[in-house]
């Protein structure tokens, strides 16, 4: 493989560096300003390639995935905490969730950071480079890349642990004497936080700038890049199935978030996840699948694209009805009545645009099993013994997949029915979340199904 073509290959390097652009601030309580979440995504896209180069890199790599949901989590614990009715819950959920989320972001961001740069210093070994290393290898000095882990755990550990010290003042506050109450230290916990705040802040800063120079320095590192180009033409672009597996189990992540977005989380009869945000994730798992198997484009995103239009307007609708009437006005006031059918009318069509949405893709899920599940790839001489088995296989999934799209439709259902009955009957909503999570838990099983499949199929590449 000649050099020019070595070159066309992006190492995506750059997106590494960005990333730590979402991680350097302190969080306050549960409270994260930058969405880390956005900075775990630019982190995987930055390792993807070197993953394929390094099996510590990609461990980390999964670790740093999992990290996607854990602050998807944060998010979504913050939603919980000021839905609950009084103050004093909402305090003590607060240091609750503070010391749940810092305990698990230490949990699984440590050996994150320790297997990324034990696996960058592997790659120092392999290949030519003047960035891993500081000095001769065989110096008694920490290398650049044992200084960068070290800072990295620091950081982590410190950002945690500081997060939660101001929040362990709930613990102090005197509910039930005087005396209780004058040794409370939760008066003071504003002040706790800031001070708790601004050594992270400073810490934050300097780590974040570290870790860019140290990243910019590695994708800069012209020896180091051209080798690593090199290997992952001739080791890693043949395998076909590597970049099939990749892409669905890409769509999976996708698909499971989408299905949780869909679901209505109302908190004073607004939806706190717009269901346009279920329309750009179910957007990107079509988008992702069609790299691989045939599929109609116009077709998915016209329905994509109604379903965001649709989820748009209903949103907005939606939002101008609660804010100027209630339920009980409905009976009563006429314009609150025509705004009510607006509002039912929008969230009709976008039911059916989701119907149709979740149809289309069983449709394309159906090509990527008929196209990569069956015989292992290594052994295509088969026999009518192992016909009729793909066959099966085949009628299995497809059953799966109809299963899938029955949840999906009930669901939808249930979304028709609490608009219309909600006024009287305030249970739909539970009714509608249960038929939700029946989504989720069925879309789940299926997508395991197939994605067990396809490695199955390319297990021997």
């Amino acid at each position: 493989m000649n050099r020019t073509k070595n070159q066309t290959i992006s190492l995506r390097l750059g997106w590494i560096a960005l990333a730590f652009l979402f991680f350097w601030n302190p969080n306050v309580s549960v409270f994260d300003f930058l969405p880390d979440f956005i900075g775990y995504l630019l982190l995987s896209i930055g390792l993807s390639k070197i993953a394929d180069l390094n099996e510590s890199i990609e461990d980390a790599l999964s670790l740093f995935r999992k990290m996607i949901l854990v602050d998807l989590g944060k998010w979504l614990a913050i939603l919980w905490i000021f839905g609950l009715g009084t103050p004093a819950e909402q305090s003590s959920s607060l240091l609750l969730f503070t010391f749940v989320f810092a305990v698990a972001e230490g949990i699984v961001l440590i050996p994150a950071y320790t297997k990324l740069f034990y696996g960058i210093t592997q790659l120092g070994y392999f290949f030519p480079n003047t960035s891993i290393f500081s000095g001769e290898k065989n110096t008694q000095k920490k290398s650049r890349t044992d200084r960068a882990a070290t800072f990295a755990k620091v950081f982590v550990i410190l950002k945690g642990t500081f997060s939660v010290l101001p929040e362990l003042a709930e613990l102090t506050k005197g509910d039930y004497s005087e005396i209780g109450s004058a040794n409370s230290l939760y008066p003071y916990i504003g002040i706790m936080r800031l001070m708790a705040f601004l050594p992270i802040l400073i810490l934050g800063i300097v780590w974040c700038v570290s870790m860019i120079s140290y990243f910019r320095r590695l994708s800069g590192d012209t020896p180091l890049t051209d080798g690593l180009r090199k290997k992952y033409v001739e080791a890693v672009l043949p395998k076909r199935g590597l970049f099939v597996q990749r892409s669905f189990n890409l769509s999976f992540m996708l698909l499971m978030v989408g299905a949780v977005l869909s679901a209505d989380l109302r908190l004073e009869n607004r939806n706190m996840l717009p269901d346009f945000l279920c329309s750009i994730a179910i957007f990107f798992v079509f988008f992702f699948l069609s790299k691989h198997v045939e599929t109609k484009k116009p077709l998915w995103i016209t329905v994509t694209a109604s379903h965001l239009l649709l989820s748009v307007v209903g949103y907005v609708t939606e939002l101008r009805f609660f804010k100027e009437f209630t339920y009980s006005a409905i009976l009563r006031n006429e314009e609150a009545r025509n705004a009510y059918i607006l509002l039912v009318s929008c969230n009709l069509l976008k039911t059916v645009a989701f119907v149709a949405m979740i149809w289309v893709l069983i449709r394309v899920l159906y090509t990527t099993v008929t196209t990569h599940t069956g015989y292992v790839l290594g052994r295509e001489h088969v026999g009518d013994r192992e016909t009729k088995m793909i066959e099966d296989l085949h009628k299995e999934q497809w059953r799966s997949l109809l299963y899938t799209f029955v949840a999906a439709l009930l669901y939808g259902i249930s979304d028709v029915f609490f608009d219309f009955l909600s006024p009287d009957y305030g249970f739909m909503g539970l009714v509608n979340l249960v038929f939700a999570t029946i989504f989720v838990i069925v879309a789940f099983k299926t997508m395991s199904q197939i994605q067990n499949a396809i490695e199955t199929k390319y297990m021997l590449e």
